[in-house]
């Protein structure tokens, strides 16, 4: 090896790294990097941000302009009405609500898909008087099977696409996806419909028995009525299912033992409990909940909302957010899945799944959740637009013909026709730009010069070697079969997006040297990297879910595993077909 091909591997595998950590923003790690490889000479200054430039990252922006403006005309509520209106059965609901999350993630992005439909999700088994996580699971695993399907489910195989157009000069078409992704997005749905949603822990549990999903982090001000029931911590924590954190009197922390801490007037209680617990607290025992607002029991509705991985308030603090200032409403409880966090509620660090609760007027709700990029756990009252609905639907099936067909490419199907809805007034000048997801474009954009420095420096092609000397004499089908299992190892500790970007160019390489045709060994990775159903840190989705949904980091490979065996079975048998290795 020489220096740019190992202080590349030490970039890629220290990014790796602190991706891995959940620590750092990816586009954050993404930026890094590159500018390391840039200041090391690895990538040419003059090439360090032609990502921005990308075919790729271009109809990634455009995709998602276009799918969140036809979900805000409303074109997609008489969808949410039949789901939610139609389907009483469990049986029918999961096959309704997978089979239609699988068509949708196919031309919109899977996490647009899920945000659609988890809240009609939530309020169908609400209305059973079930607990969702029957549901949501196979909810959120159908939209990553739908993403395999086409070139644009998923930013993974348009990435995917433009390594080959890279290689050969001839990107992968609208539908080569299809024939194999299909097959496998189908075989999965009728799994996780006759046999995945049986394999969930919990999944008998009704809306009053939560898992612990329920149960949030707030502040509570100690008034008299509080004194007067429960002196002191212990007798409140064995009276009612409440775990107290700590004290804060006049602006300090207690530290002493919890047997000895007694309650006084004004003292400021951090506490984890459920919604109801709070509610009692409130309204019998007059402990009041931070913010302006203060009670439960008056006309200000309470509303959830999740925190996707693309917010951008990911990594901030609530205290930062000024939601009394900016839309005169209260945040008034946090709830997390992942860490533990036992500090002031305003000092809390957001993270992708964590759950907030707002509370104030649901107008005003909405437009701080829409601002912020969260994911409301409710239904929101979104104004049917019939004009805006008709031209928004037309301009993307005119879009999806032009670059089916190859009359335009991708990015000048999608760009000309976000300029459309523009014209048309589908969409705003200033909701277009609130639109694109920042976070996505700029990791895509920076990991594409690393991935490019990969071919260019040999790093990729040295790599297919050590490989190929790892597998010896192996023949194409396990040289396939490596390949796809490298992906779907890799892509629950990072993102489908880097694994691509990182381990496409070494197969590519690893194919040539084999004197194989790379397509097929491109096309297991864009389906192993989208084979995220192991963990809730592989893809966005099942982050998201997490806490609706009330699960445990082992749930998700109890009914994932299955699946992940069968969309490689099913790719091993149709890959060397399909694309004749």
């Amino acid at each position: 090896m020489n220096f740019d091909q190992l202080a590349l591997v030490a970039i890629i595998l220290i990014a790796i790294a602190a991706m891995a950590s959940d620590r750092f923003r990816y586009d954050l790690v993404a930026v890094l990097a590159l500018l390391a490889a840039v200041v090391l000479g690895i990538v040419p200054q003059d090439s360090a941000f032609m990502g921005f430039s990308n075919g790729a990252v271009v109809t990634v922006a455009g995709v998602l302009i276009i799918t969140r403006s036809i979900v805000a005309t409303g074109a997609l509520e008489p969808v949410s009405h039949i789901l939610s209106e139609r389907f009483e059965s469990r049986w029918s609901l999961i096959a309704v609500f997978c089979a239609t999350g699988a068509v949708l993630s196919a031309f919109m992005n899977n996490i647009g898909a899920l945000a659609l439909l988890m809240p009609v999700a939530l309020a169908a088994t609400a209305r059973r008087g079930e607990h969702p996580g029957y549901l949501l699971m196979p909810l959120s695993f159908s939209t990553l099977l739908g993403g395999m399907t086409t070139l644009i489910g998923t930013p993974a195989n348009l990435i995917i696409s433009q390594i080959r157009q890279t290689a050969v000069s001839q990107p992968f078409d609208m539908f080569d996806f299809t024939p194999v992704g299909s097959v496998i997005a189908v075989a999965g749905v009728v799994w996780l419909v006759f046999i995945g949603w049986r394999l969930i822990p919990g999944r008998h549990l009704t809306v009053g028995e939560q898992r612990d999903s329920g149960r949030f982090l707030t502040e509570l001000r100690v008034g008299a009525n509080g004194i007067a029931d429960f002196s002191s911590v212990p007798e409140l924590e064995a009276a009612l299912p409440v775990k107290v954190h700590g004290i804060v009197r006049e602006n300090r922390r207690l530290f002493a033992p919890k047997n000895r801490q007694l309650f006084e007037i004004g003292d400021l209680m951090i506490v984890e409990a459920e919604l109801d617990t709070l509610e009692l607290l409130c309204d019998r025992y007059g402990f009041r909940l931070p913010g302006q607002i203060g009670v439960l029991s008056d006309d200000a509705e309470m509303i959830e909302a999740v925190v996707p991985a693309d917010s951008i308030i990911q990594g901030s603090n609530l205290h930062t957010l000024e939601p009394a200032d900016r839309w005169q409403i209260d945040i008034v409880a946090m709830a997390r899945q992942s860490k533990r966090f036992e500090g002031r509620l305003a000092d809390a660090t957001l993270m992708p799944g964590d759950i907030l609760i707002f509370r104030g007027d649901p107008s005003r709700i909405d437009t701080a959740i829409s601002d912020l990029g969260l994911l409301p756990l409710a239904a929101r009252s979104i104004r049917l637009r019939p004009r805006a609905a008709l031209w928004a639907v037309a301009i993307f099936a005119v879009a999806i013909f032009l670059a089916a067909s190859g009359i335009a490419t991708p990015a000048v199907s999608f760009v000309a026709a976000v300029t459309m809805m523009l014209l048309t007034r589908v969409v705003s000048a200033r909701d277009l730009y609130r639109r694109v997801e920042g976070p996505v474009l700029v990791l895509l954009a920076a990991l594409i010069p690393i991935g490019e420095a990969l071919r260019s420096t040999g790093t990729a092609e040295l790599i297919a070697g050590y490989l190929l000397q790892l597998a010896g004499t192996a023949g194409p089908m396990w040289l396939l079969a490596l390949t796809m299992l490298l992906a779907m190892g890799i892509t629950p500790i990072l993102n489908n997006v880097t694994t691509v970007v990182v381990l496409a160019p070494i197969v590519m390489a690893l194919a040539y040297r084999a004197g194989l045709a790379p397509d097929a060994f491109l096309m297991a990775v864009a389906i192993g990297a989208s084979t995220d159903f192991l963990t809730p840190v592989g893809h966005h989705n099942n982050t998201i879910i997490m806490g609706p949904g009330g699960y445990r980091f082992s749930d998700y490979w109890r009914c994932g595993l299955p699946v992940s065996i069968l969309v490689f079975v099913i790719a091993m048998m149709l890959l060397p077909v399909v694309f004749r290795i």
